[in-house]
């Protein structure tokens, strides 16, 4: 049984991995800002009171593109220094800890903006909903929260809205995706429709699950599945889209999208320990009842 120190070494670690990951993909290859920037009906009064330029000078100059590299960069920077604070002593990340609230910040825009460049689809903003409650989590956690409601809620909301946004790609609400489609057969080597017929029943499995975390009979072992789908979803891409003759140029490409779904697998597990609470577990942190008397 976890007490308290180890669940908030589960957290660390799932958000170690998250920063790092999203810190190699803004570091190595790109992230949906542009979506932002190019975005002609939204950015045009902004460049032209700001910069005052036209729409047609910002969108063909090299140096505004230059300067949204530099902003993914940057970002990049954060994450990366980010995953380094959460490998330091618990003092100097509770010392730290509003950084968590600025990385929350930043990874639920990073979000939105995937969900615009789906047309503004909710089921690719809440997929990603462990993700960034992940630092949120954390931030509670070094904070005493851990036996909190709040806390608890918000684990729970995290995962079902993971598994809620990607049941509802799987069930073919929204367009499934094509990697969904070719990660599928790739490792279980069948052809189109039966991937998509998978790929549905899965995804009707999801749906039921994120249910079955709300009611207390069935929640145990929906957030033991949840777990282990978390981290075979994840594992998923870079077995899927590996090539032994082209090793490292997938696996620099693919092993930061395994890495930055962690928390996919982790906070399931995190809370299905606080189903089960031993003495020493919430030791020294403040109940909701304790916190009034």
């Amino acid at each position: 049984m976890l007490d308290s120190k180890r669940m908030i070494l589960l957290l660390r670690l799932s958000c170690f991995c998250l920063f790092f990951g999203r810190a190699w993909q803004h570091l190595v290859w790109d992230a949906p800002y542009r979506s932002l920037f190019w975005d002609e009906a939204l950015m045009t009064p902004i460049v032209e009171s700001l910069l005052g330029q036209s729409w047609s000078e910002y969108a063909t100059s090299s140096s505004a593109n230059a300067w949204i590299d530099n902003f993914i960069h940057v970002l990049g920077l954060l994450y990366a220094f980010s995953a380094v604070l959460c490998l330091m002593p618990i003092r100097i990340v509770t010392r730290l800890k509003s950084l968590l609230l600025v990385n929350t910040i930043s990874l639920f825009i990073l979000a939105l903006l995937y969900s615009k460049e789906r047309d503004y689809q909710l089921g690719m903003g809440i997929e990603f909903a462990a993700q960034f409650c992940s630092p949120l989590l954390l931030y509670l956690a070094v904070r005493n929260q851990l036996a909190s409601v709040p806390f608890q809620v918000l684990i729970k909301t995290a995962v079902i809205g993971t598994l809620v946004g990607h049941g509802l790609y799987a069930i073919g609400y929204y367009p499934v995706p094509g990697n969904f489609i070719d990660m599928t057969i790739m490792i279980m080597g069948v052809r189109q429709p039966v991937a998509m017929h998978f790929l549905f029943v899965f995804g009707v499995i999801d749906l039921l699950l994120s249910i079955g975390i709300l009611w207390k009979k069935t929640e145990v072992l929906c957030l033991a599945y949840a777990g282990v789908w978390g981290f075979v979803t994840a594992m998923a891409r870079p077995v899927a889209f590996f090539d032994r003759h082209d090793a490292w140029s997938t696996l620099n490409q693919w092993l930061p999208e395994f890495i930055m779904r962690m928390p996919h697998a982790v906070l399931p597990l995190v809370a299905l320990v606080l189903l089960f609470p031993v003495k020493d577990q919430v030791r020294g942190l403040a109940s909701p009842v304790d916190a009034r008397t």
